[in-house]
């Protein structure tokens, strides 16, 4: 995470921290349309369900992003909370931020 000194300032007045992060959008309705994806998406895999404003059981719609934290995937590392995700997905969203040289943060799905 980034920061500026107004933000961070202004965040250790309320007792926290703020700052800035690379965010990596993909848009990829195909992978909302395979069933692996939906398992993942609804939360069926073993480590339960990834952050998505989607609701389990319902149809993929608008709402339906998910967003992870990478914990250093564009590295090589693991993203913990995406584990369940299909390989070649997982392998694919790793591949794109490397090859735009983040290393931070999160991606978006986009069905």
């Amino acid at each position: 995470m980034t920061s500026n000194n107004a933000m961070t300032n202004k965040a250790a007045e309320f007792g926290v921290r703020a700052g800035r992060t690379t965010c990596v959008r993909i848009e990829c309705p195909e992978w909302f349309k395979r069933a692996d994806f939906q398992a993942f998406l609804n939360g069926r895999a073993e480590h339960g369900a990834p952050a998505t404003w989607h609701r389990s059981g319902r149809e993929v719609g608008g709402l339906s992003d998910v967003f992870g934290d990478m914990e250093g995937a564009w590295r090589g590392g693991e993203g913990h909370d995406l584990q369940d995700m299909p390989d070649d997905v997982w392998r694919a969203i790793a591949e794109i931020g490397r090859a735009g040289g983040e290393d931070d943060f999160t991606y978006c799905t986009g069905s």
